[in-house]
């Protein structure tokens, strides 16, 4: 027998040995045999392992008929870049990327078609719209597709194709250890992700959603019109055997791919060629040409809105995360984040900034940091500091240090130095003699494995205790009108209050039932703590015996933010309410519901009061600070 008759037929021998599946084949060489064979089978493993994933996607952010072309049109990216592909240890999260592409080229697509369409009225337009705004499912796939690469291959394999840890740790290569690592920090970072969307879940929930919308059954007459088509174009078939829908849907991502190719290679040589010129050369170059005027060169930041009787409402480039008045009301200090991104963190930075409380008109910025920790800042009550956090990187490990500023003149006055922990919230004590911080443990891998909480006195920058009696994040903390007791909020369903001498625990509060509790405020008079949780409840306890007096209903799904008014006789909540930011005016007394307003598009994440005890600030995810007058 010939070699080749021998060859021929030990490859239809191999062939027809081939699981659906693959087998114990990898994707790569899979696609080997597909490249040198044309092998249909394998081909189709590859389809049947990762079809389901793929469609899923695909569905999440089309309707069904524009999702079966989107998902042709994915597969058909891989048969054309299969040669070149350098990832096939790691198919799954490319196919995942690509499909998220060909997704969102597929519906730029649909939309000019629609647009060209003269039956569609402005009314449908606008139902589409509102309707798109409520579906959350794209906000899913939109912030997994932004996670860094070793985190979403991480969700791909295990949450969306439903490999075990120990299969999903073999195919990337890494010790099953490791792959547990990413996986609990993938399922933490999106989780953040997706509560700054209006998705508010734990890692465990977001792991049971991402398993529940993962795939979706691939119908058998699809899986085979992607297999044949995928051979007629590896025999080197014309384009033409493609509908012309897919073809333009698969030639657009060709195209997008290649642009971002090019545009790295761009950039990496623009690089190099600025770094052969030499530094001197580019100081000489820019002192020789006329600078370009501020205001020209730089975008504004914000903008004032301003009526007969002041600001109205400060506009952002980013999320307000905290909105706070000076105790004598001159200033209204603000963070907001900054620098936002396609990859990686979406938001890179924060600005503090500080304002003419009376004219809307910023004063100063007290910092500007690059790095995705949210810094929480506080105003002492005798209004002479501004204590802000600040990260920096010793030994190369992460330290939270506290700055103390003067907010007249934006000067650092002191450090406080010692944190080895995420610092999340401040709270000064009555007397500004001392501040306590919210810290959230957080491991090398990026678990979250506690809550603590640390005291420094002011004068000697000392710590005077820290401890760590919570199981979960720190979210919210509070000093005691008194200045005797502190009360933290954490992810762990508990409100704790400390001894603020000792740092012993005096009372553990339990009664919010899930997701935990976000914020805690005192009544001015030290009678009551209410405490807001992502439960979508207020809950007014009475100090004087540790007993729930009260649970106030209304918002879904969260609250993140609970404040008295200053005479105590009114409690006002901010958080969400059906995918938009809302605030309500409760009596703490009774329980009446006495306003409420939805005029933020994104979640309500802080509130402030003026010291003229009517006027509140009210900082939102929507990148605004409102200005409210309060008539309870």
């Amino acid at each position: 027998m010939a070699t080749g008759q021998v060859n021929g037929l030990l490859g239809k021998c191999l062939r027809a040995a081939l699981p659906s599946d693959g087998g114990m084949l990898s994707d790569g060489d899979l696609l080997e045999r597909f490249l040198a064979n044309q092998e249909e089978s394998a081909f189709a493993a590859i389809v049947r392992r990762h079809g389901p994933m793929v469609l899923g996607v695909c569905r999440r952010l089309l309707s069904h008929h524009d999702a079966d072309d989107a998902f042709q049109a994915t597969f058909l990216v891989l048969v054309r870049k299969a040669a070149t592909l350098r990832l096939r240890i790691g198919l799954a999260n490319w196919l995942y990327g690509v499909a998220y592409h060909t997704a969102l080229k597929t519906k730029a697509l649909a939309r000019k078609r629609q647009a060209k369409e003269a039956e569609a009225s402005a009314m449908s337009q606008a139902r589409t719209k509102i309707e798109r705004r409520q579906d959350w499912r794209p906000v899913l796939d939109e912030e997994l597709h932004r996670l860094p690469d070793k985190y979403r291959s991480a969700l791909v394999l295990c949450d969306l194709e439903g490999k075990t840890r120990p299969e999903a740790a073999k195919q990337l290569g890494i010790p099953p250890g490791t792959m547990s690592g990413r996986l609990t920090t993938a399922r933490r970072l999106l989780a953040k992700r997706l509560v700054k969307r209006g998705l508010v879940l734990s890692a465990g929930g977001l792991a049971t959603i991402l398993t529940q919308q993962a795939s979706a059954s691939v119908p058998s007459t699809l899986a085979g019109v992607v297999v044949q088509t995928a051979k007629h174009i590896a025999l080197g078939a014309a384009p033409s055997c493609v509908p012309a829908k897919i073809l333009a849907i698969t030639e657009g991502v060709m195209r997008t791919m290649l642009l971002a190719k090019l545009k790295t290679a761009l950039v990496v040589l623009v690089t190099i060629a600025f770094l052969a010129c030499g530094w001197k050369l580019l100081s000489s170059q820019a002192s020789a040409r006329q600078p370009a005027p501020i205001a020209a060169a730089v975008a504004p930041l914000l903008a004032v809105v301003q009526d007969k009787e002041g600001p109205r409402a400060i506009s952002f480039d980013g999320p307000v995360d905290q909105v706070a008045y000076s105790p004598d009301g001159r200033f209204l200090a603000t963070q907001h984040r900054i620098d936002e991104v396609d990859e990686g963190p979406r938001w890179r930075g924060h600005e503090l900034k500080v304002w003419d409380a009376q004219t809307g008109k910023p004063l100063r910025t007290i910092t500007q940091v690059k790095t995705n920790w949210f810094g929480a800042f506080t105003f002492s009550p005798d209004g002479k500091t501004l204590a802000s956090v600040a990260m920096r990187r010793e030994n190369n490990q992460r330290v939270y240090d506290v700055k103390l500023w003067d907010p007249a003149t934006g000067n650092e006055k002191a450090t406080l130095v010692g944190a080895n922990h995420g610092l999340y919230a401040l709270t000064f004590s009555p007397d500004s003699k001392f501040l306590a911080a919210a810290a959230t443990v957080i491991t090398p891998t990026g678990d979250t494995t506690g809550g603590e909480v640390y005291l420094w006195e002011i004068d000697t920058g000392n710590i005077v205790w820290q401890k760590e009696e919570h199981k979960d994040q720190l979210n919210g903390i509070a000093f005691s009108p008194d200045g005797k007791t502190i009360a933290t909020a954490s992810g762990d369903m508990l409100i704790k209050l400390f001894d603020a001498k000792t740092g012993d625990v005096k009372l553990s509060l339990a009664g919010h039932e899930k997701h935990g509790v976000f914020s805690v405020a005192f009544s001015p008079d030290g009678s009551l703590l209410a405490s807001g949780g992502l439960d979508g409840t207020v809950r007014i306890w009475n100090l004087a015996d540790g007993k729930l007096q009260r649970t106030l209903e209304g918002f879904n799904p969260n609250i993140l933010v609970v404040a008295f008014t200053r005479d105590g006789k009114a409690l006002v909540a901010g958080g969400s309410e059906k995918d938009v930011g809302a605030v309500k005016l409760f009596d703490p007394r009774t329980g009446d519901l006495k306003n409420s307003c939805k005029e933020n598009a994104g979640f309500v994440r802080s509130i402030s009061f003026a010291p003229d005890g009517n006027t509140v600030a009210i900082g939102s995810w929507d990148r605004t600070v409102r200005f409210w007058s309060i008539r309870p």
